[in-house]
């Protein structure tokens, strides 16, 4: 599926851009066509549909030092970082540039 990726360094974390979204999200929805719209290459994960990829993010969450209790969708893992709560895309574009990724 494409999607998205996470703004902490998170060790073993996927190289390119992932968005862990809800399937009933306004904002992972609105943030999926942004993502298309400005050509930027993105797996997208239903964590309310997907067990293994909500527990992946969970654990890279925890792992990068957030509360799980302040974690909001849509969560992107921008090459290692995590970026949860909807960032901005220039929050999102500017992780990715951080670790060489166009």
């Amino acid at each position: 599926l494409l999607g998205a990726t996470p703004a902490h360094a998170a060790k073993g974390a996927n190289k390119g851009l992932v968005m862990y979204a809800l399937t009933t999200c306004p904002n992972c929805k609105l943030k999926a066509k942004q993502l298309k719209a400005k050509g930027i290459p993105f797996t997208e994960y239903f964590i309310d549909l997907d067990e293994r990829r909500s527990e992946e993010m969970w654990r890279k969450l925890r792992k990068a030092g957030y509360d799980p209790k302040n974690v909001g969708t849509p969560t992107f893992d921008a090459a290692g970082t995590m970026l949860p709560n909807n960032p901005s895309m220039e929050t999102i574009t500017g992780a990715m540039k951080k670790a060489g990724k166009p």
